[in-house]
């Protein structure tokens, strides 16, 4: 059973026996770091699971599958030692691969990932039942499935299990929810938003750089000039927005020299051009050398660039624990965009220029003006601002400065989004059933809410009538 009662007990009896906590405990953090006695209850309960689902359906980019990576990283990194069975839409492996490199997007569907005690599967779309029900009680439920991201209105069952946590990214128009599987439909009980806290470390070992040609020699020269790391350039306009980037600090060189004591300026080039955006970058930016991070005379060419300098470096798609990492190594404010670029970076209070207009969070107000200014300044050229916009960014005292660090103290004041689904869902996942029932005369049962499958088929149909 897993009740609240008996989580309560789990909890309380590994408080009062201290000394026979073992290492599979998953009441507290594995790097002896303090939980809360909210989080020390929902690790309680996951590990009451001895394995876990975690599914990957289609989405644009890589932000999605991002944040199902981040999440069974998390539970790592607090303690849950059970098994991942991993779920897999076929149009979200080549984004898997580039995230879980030991992930083979031409390999056999189901894989064993070694690094992170899971298994893969295909995740297989289940038809999704219009209708509505009514939950009058709990349920049972033995299997136990997270989805950080999902615009498909996945199914529990398509990941065979009982209870499905979708956690969806901050701001997105489908919040997170738990969807309970009932018969050929599920139940779907709201859950409160929030932010992902970051991993404890976002170092990349020497075996890992080692992986990515190339990576090592950049990473060994990044001390001696400013760095920016570009993502997010790609989505529309990516060649002028990247020379903009480069005109952008060339002047924040020049015109701040007691900011900037570092050489030239070196941009990771994350974002993926075409071969015509990149043609259409050279004709902007003659004097900018763009090298492949495989290139024989890379640290030559770090070497010897000089002040005011800019050379870009075509880093490409990389597994997310690389990404985390150039985008730590970024001295000059990074260019992102989403939600989950923009969960990473804010939650580290790290001053970012965002690429594609604001992003509508609830925890992220303060930011909004900054969101869709630097924005605007990419559209527009306006290289000046984007360089007084750096310039803020290094000085500590600049309102800049200070709404980025104030942001970072608020995320952190408000605990661990996984921690709060997890807690949310402890008191809907009990020893008990759900029946359908339909709404009395007197209006004391409500449906609970209509089916994904059926709202977004009326949000398309009738979006005047339903106001959406």
């Amino acid at each position: 059973m897993r009740c609240l009662a008996f989580i309560h007990d789990v909890v309380l009896f590994f408080a009062l026996f201290g000394g026979l906590y073992s290492a599979h405990s998953f009441a507290q953090d594995q790097k002896g770091v303090e939980l809360n006695a909210e989080e020390k209850e929902a690790l309680a309960f996951v590990g009451t699971f001895p394995k876990i689902s975690i599914g990957f359906s289609v989405a644009p980019g890589f932000g999605h599958a991002a944040t199902g990576v981040q999440v069974m990283k998390r539970l790592r990194e607090l303690g849950y030692e059970g098994e991942f069975e991993i779920y897999v839409d076929q149009a979200s492996r080549v984004a898997l691969a580039k995230l879980l490199p030991e992930y083979q997007v031409s390999g056999a569907v189901e894989q064993t990932l070694s690094n992170l005690h899971a298994t893969t599967h295909e995740l297989k779309r289940k038809k999704i039942y219009e209708g509505s029900q009514v939950l009058t009680r709990k349920k049972a439920i033995q299997t136990l499935g997270i989805m950080g991201a999902d615009d498909e209105f996945t199914s529990p069952q398509a990941l065979n299990v009982d209870a499905l946590l979708v956690m969806q990214p901050p701001g997105w128009e489908e919040k997170p929810s738990l969807r309970i599987q009932h018969s050929s439909s599920y139940v779907v009980i709201p859950l409160p938003e929030g932010h992902l806290k970051p991993l404890r470390t976002s170092e990349v070992s020497p075996a890992t750089l080692l992986r990515v040609p190339g990576l090592k020699t950049v990473i060994d020269h990044l001390e001696l000039h400013e760095v920016l790391t570009a993502y997010g350039l790609g989505l529309r306009k990516g060649e002028e927005k990247l020379n903009q980037i480069v005109n952008a600090s060339k002047i924040f060189q020049h015109k701040n020299p007691e900011l900037s004591t570092k050489r030239g300026t070196v941009v990771l080039m994350i974002s993926n051009l075409n071969e015509s955006e990149w043609a259409r970058f050279h004709e902007l930016s003659p004097s900018t050398k763009v090298l492949a991070l495989n290139h024989e005379h890379l640290e030559t060419e770090l070497i010897d660039l000089k002040f005011g300098e800019v050379l870009v470096i075509k880093v490409g798609s990389q597994p997310q624990d690389i990404w985390d990492a150039l985008m730590l190594q970024s001295t000059l404010p990074p260019t992102v965009s989403g939600n989950s670029g923009v969960n990473f970076l804010s939650a580290r209070g790290i001053p970012f220029v965002h690429t594609t207009g604001p992003v509508h969070s609830d925890f992220q107000g303060l930011l909004a003006p900054l969101f869709s200014q630097t924005a605007h300044w990419l559209e527009t050229g306006d290289e000046a601002s984007l360089a007084h916009f750096f310039a803020d960014a290094r000085t500590p005292d600049s309102a800049v400065a200070k709404i980025f660090a104030r942001q970072e103290s608020l995320l952190e004041g408000r605990g661990d989004k996984l921690m709060s689904v997890l807690q949310e869902s402890m008191g809907w996942i009990c020893n008990e059933v759900v029946q359908d029932q339909a709404p009395t005369e007197n209006g004391d049962k409500k449906p609970l809410q209509f089916y994904f499958g059926l709202k977004k088929i009326l949000k398309q149909l009738v979006p005047t009538v339903l106001g959406l």
